[in-house]
């Protein structure tokens, strides 16, 4: 296989090895002649003997011992280094396990690495941290050999965005102190996790997520290594509860997808609750759309007409002299106690519009920016809807942000318009639309890559990597309240995703986030009326939409 499938492959068994390790060990093998390498492709030459002492040095089996650790780095302007040059000055560390009798042995670790000059120094943040260091300063070399030494035979390093900061920055220094990275390890984002078991979070902020989570900080503190490495544990411990409280079928689903998953795997041993049981089409399918009940109203009717179709009344306040909906009244439901500026331009448009409906015309209007004109175009529209419960509108804009900033306004609008928000969607492409059916699928194939059987419909299974994304992507669909979050859980567009999740991806598998999403879009077809199953009545095409 080349170097980029060999990559994919080692990471299944161990998920922190950078590309460099990887490469190092390929030089090792080959010069024991165990595999040759010809034009970047790697051939396996025989098959090594596991030794007795080896063996000590896989994982052992019982509890995971992890390390949660968080690092302080100090960041000057580079031209060479996109973000800044950044040297750790401050490592702390706790070990975090089911496995008691470890933890208690050496709870904490923390230590003050030597920076280059005191240019560097300079840029320590905070007052105490620079008089901390000043006293407690040791060669970076000597902290991270002592920080191996402590590190022992830990089975996993966890650190909150380590997949974008503190695991990359880590090895960078070790590197540059003429060390090995910390490979050998599982590697943990606790912010991955955040982000699944709570998907709806308005910040994930170490300090937010902690207090969402019921997890005491000492705010003044933060941003220090040892106090941020607490209250990611912390953070890790809630996040483990509750997913204790979710019911078995949902813990069989998750713990089966996520096998393989150093995230999960975390979990598991943390709550020590093995699945019972396996999953398949039907239980999926049943499970998922009791989830979507509580989006409320099934989307299809029984009677199969078509959804969305009632009686709209708009409210007084919403209302000009003329009878019409008012676009500045728009704006002021819309800005919710904050002062808003009249526009004539904005009225202007909004009658040309409205006289354009009545009398049947096509219209061409431009107008400046700060005009109001998503304002003026939603009077327009909420005028024609509220004449005839039978009819419909569609805003086509040209970008997804102008989008975005209608459907917000809808849904502020709502807040005043009783039935607005139960006749409104965000329609996009099919290939930027969840398909139910595609996503069942993909994850009971999941389940059976992960378990080392065959998967026959979605070829992206045997990653681990799009593994978790099917983890948060059902965690986060079957949590949604209300429309809005509806709306965005139903979107399988890049650009809807957390920007953490595209960027953790992008580090761990590469390029292929597009083609993943795709996979459980419409494209690939959804449950059709009439199906049976369970997901039918909540399956909303873009045609039906």
């Amino acid at each position: 296989m080349d170097s980029d499938a060999l990559l994919r492959v080692a990471r299944e068994f161990w998920p922190g090895v950078s590309r460099r390790r990887l490469a190092q060990l390929v030089r090792d093998a080959e010069s024991l002649g165990l595999v040759r390498t010809s034009d970047g492709v790697v051939e396996a030459c025989a098959v090594a003997d596991i030794t007795d002492s080896e063996e000590g040095d896989r994982r052992r089996p019982g509890a995971l011992r992890a390390v949660v650790l968080h690092v302080e780095a100090a960041v000057r302007p580079s031209a060479q280094h996109a973000g800044g040059e950044r040297r750790i000055y401050q490592l702390g560390a706790v070990r975090l396990s089911a496995d008691a009798g470890w933890v208690v042995e050496a709870p904490e670790f923390e230590a003050w690495l030597q920076l280059p000059d005191p240019e560097w120094e300079g840029l320590i943040r905070g007052d105490q941290a620079l008089a901390r260091y000043r006293e407690e300063v040791r060669a970076a070399e000597e902290v991270l050999g002592a920080f191996r030494e402590w590190l022992g035979d830990a089975d996993a390093l966890v650190a909150y965005n380590g997949t974008a900061a503190d695991f990359g920055w880590l090895d960078e220094e070790c590197s540059r102190a003429g060390l090995p990275a910390v490979d050998g390890v599982l590697r943990v984002d606790a912010l991955y996790l955040a982000q699944a078991v709570w998907p709806w979070l308005d910040s994930y902020r170490l300090a937010d997520v902690a207090a969402s989570g019921g997890v005491p900080t000492q705010a003044a503190r933060l941003h220090d290594a040892l106090v941020d490495a607490r209250v990611t544990a912390l953070v890790v411990g809630a996040a483990v509860e509750e997913v204790a409280g979710w019911s078995e079928p949902w813990w069989r689903l998750v713990a089966s997808v996520g096998t393989g998953s150093a995230a999960w795997e975390l979990v598991a041993s943390l709550t020590d609750r093995k699945p019972v049981g396996g999953v398949d089409d039907e239980s999926v399918a049943e499970l998922l759309a009791e989830a979507l009940h509580e989006w409320g109203e099934p989307v299809r009717a029984p009677d199969r007409e078509s959804p969305g179709l009632a009686a709209l009344t708009l409210p007084a306040q919403l209302l000009g002299p003329g009878g019409r909906v008012d676009p500045h009244r728009l704006a002021v439901a819309v800005a919710a106690g904050r002062e808003v500026e009249w526009r004539p331009a904005q009225q202007e448009m909004a009658r040309w519009l409205g006289a354009q409906v009545d009398t049947g015309r096509d219209g061409l209007c431009e107008a400046p920016t700060g005009t109001g004109k998503s304002l003026a175009v939603l009077a327009a529209a909420l005028d024609w809807l509220a004449a005839d419960p039978g009819r419909r509108v569609v805003i086509s804009t040209f970008t997804r942000q102008l989008q975005g900033q209608l459907a917000g306004d809808v849904m502020a609008l709502s807040r005043v318009t009783p039935g607005l928000e139960s006749l409104a969607d965000v329609v996009k492409g099919r290939r930027n639309r969840v398909s139910l059916r595609a996503l069942v699928a993909a994850l009971v194939d999941a389940a059976e890559a992960a378990g080392g059987r065959r998967a026959s419909r979605i070829r992206f299974v045997g990653d681990v990597i799009f593994r978790e994304v099917l983890v948060w992507f059902v965690r986060r669909l079957a949590t949604a309240r209300g429309r809005a979050q509806v709306w965005s859980a139903r979107s399988v567009e890049v650009q809807d995703l957390p920007t953490f999740l595209v960027e953790y991806v992008q580090a761990l598998s590469g390029g292929v986030l597009a083609l993943w999403l795709a996979s459980v879009s419409q494209e690939a077809e959804d449950y059709r009326p009439g199906s049976g199953s369970p997901l039918a009545p909540w399956t909303d095409s873009v045609g039906e939409a």
